[in-house]
């Protein structure tokens, strides 16, 4: 899983360490993992699903967020709610 902002790996590091400061029920791998392994309509996606399914989820995810205006701010980046949980997925993951 990847953060899909265009930002440096140290950036987006940074982001998701602040949205886990921002957002305390989401500072865990675990949690993380099931929030992003969800579709649009809140359904699991199958784990044996290949990367561009997931990929392809992710970028409807986030395209929904912005327009449901599910929106935070971290660090000065306006981030869909996807987005940060990606990079604070990947905080977690690339330390």
């Amino acid at each position: 899983m990847h953060c899909n902002i265009s930002a440096t790996p140290k950036t987006i590091h940074e982001i998701g360490e602040a949205y886990q400061k921002q957002t305390s029920n989401e500072n865990n791998k675990t949690t993380l993992v099931k929030l992003l392994a969800m579709d649009i309509n809140g359904n699991p996606i199958d784990e044996s699903a290949d990367s561009a399914l997931v990929a392809s989820q992710l970028a409807k995810k986030i395209q929904q967020d912005f327009q449901q205006d599910k929106t935070v701010v971290v660090d000065g980046w306006v981030l869909s709610r996807t987005e940060a949980r990606q990079c604070a997925l990947f905080s977690l993951t690339e330390k």
